[in-house]
């Protein structure tokens, strides 16, 4: 006999999405400013699919910092797995086919999480046999949460500053205007030209879906995915850094992140680099997660995002031996 959950109420973590899926869709349905819209295409883009969806994965209110970033990247996979849905529908490409597309991921993901949120999860769980290969040094004192926070804040402030001002100064390079005139291709209905870009699908359509939420398109609107990305790739080290070694070492990594020419030149266009520099390593977390608190419903998580990445070009095999391992 199928017993069903007691429907939710506001207390629960399960409305607020909800309400804000239907005010970012009102912005969008209904032509607000730019400024507006570009906002709603940012939460329905790169935040509210994956913040739902990780409720399924687990459920540790305490590290909210981390599910941000693990819900930016989720949502970014969601996104570009659910524009390629999308776009082999018949016919052009149009703004109501992609909103039903990001509302169905989302409600689903709602669906799911009220009828199968797993356990609360804080103590790790370490298999005694592979305790052994992975020696840990013995743990230095934590820092506060406070402290945490800071370090955050001043790496996100530093990397910000080095990639979003002036991020539509320059024209399209060859490589971007490629990307975006396939792009258009895309929302004329000629699903084909998702295999005529050399790289990669991602490229094109991760900024295809700002263009179509936001009704217009510049320098700035289709590198902002990418840059972001880059800008998050540098949490991602911090927190990987952290875990597996300590504060310390992740702010190192972090910085030298930040400041890498490599990462800022590739951070500030679109192209296909931002993306592999965010998700495959994010992958790697999500499956020492995995392995580390035992949630094997995180190796699902890091399976999306390496085949997003994966999507974006196939540099992004160099990471799966560490995958694997």
């Amino acid at each position: 006999m199928c017993v069903m959950k007691p429907l939710p109420n506001l207390k629960q973590p399960y409305i607020w999405p909800l309400l804000l899926l239907v005010v970012a869709d009102g912005l969008i349905i209904g032509q607000a400013p730019s400024a507006l819209r570009f906002v709603a295409a940012l939460v329905l883009l790169t935040f509210l699919p994956g913040w739902v969806w990780l409720h399924f994965f687990f459920d540790q209110p305490a590290r909210i910092a981390e599910r941000i970033n693990l819900a930016v990247g989720l949502s970014l996979a969601l996104t570009i797995f659910g524009a390629m849905f999308t776009v082999y529908l018949p016919g052009p490409l149009t703004v109501n086919q992609l909103l039903i597309t990001i509302n169905a991921t989302a409600v689903i993901g709602l669906l799911t999480t009220w009828q199968f949120s797993p356990p609360r999860t804080h103590a790790p769980l370490l298999p005694r046999t592979l305790a052994p290969l992975l020696p840990r040094p013995p743990a230095p004192p934590r820092p506060s949460a406070n402290r945490i926070l800071l370090i955050l804040l001043a790496l996100l402030l530093l990397v910000a500053a080095l990639r979003l001002p002036r991020l539509g100064y320059a024209e399209f390079h060859e490589d971007e205007a490629e990307a975006l005139m396939l792009g258009v291709r895309l929302l004329q209905g000629e699903d084909y030209a998702l295999f005529l870009h050399r790289k990669g699908p991602a490229q094109m359509l991760a900024p295809m879906t700002f263009w179509l939420l936001t009704g217009q398109i510049n320098e700035a609107i289709a590198r902002f995915p990418f840059a972001l990305s880059s800008i998050l790739s540098v949490i991602t080290l911090f927190f990987i850094g952290r875990r597996w070694f300590n504060w310390q070492a992740g702010l190192a990594a972090g910085l030298l992140w930040a400041i890498n020419g490599y990462a800022i030149g590739f951070g500030r266009m679109a192209q296909y680099q931002a993306l592999i520099f965010f998700l495959g390593p994010l992958a790697l977390y999500c499956l020492y997660l995995a392995w580390e608190y035992r949630l094997f419903r995180f190796q699902i998580l890091g399976i999306i995002l390496l085949a997003t990445s994966l999507l974006a070009h196939f540099d992004a095999l160099l990471l799966l031996p560490a995958a694997g391992y």
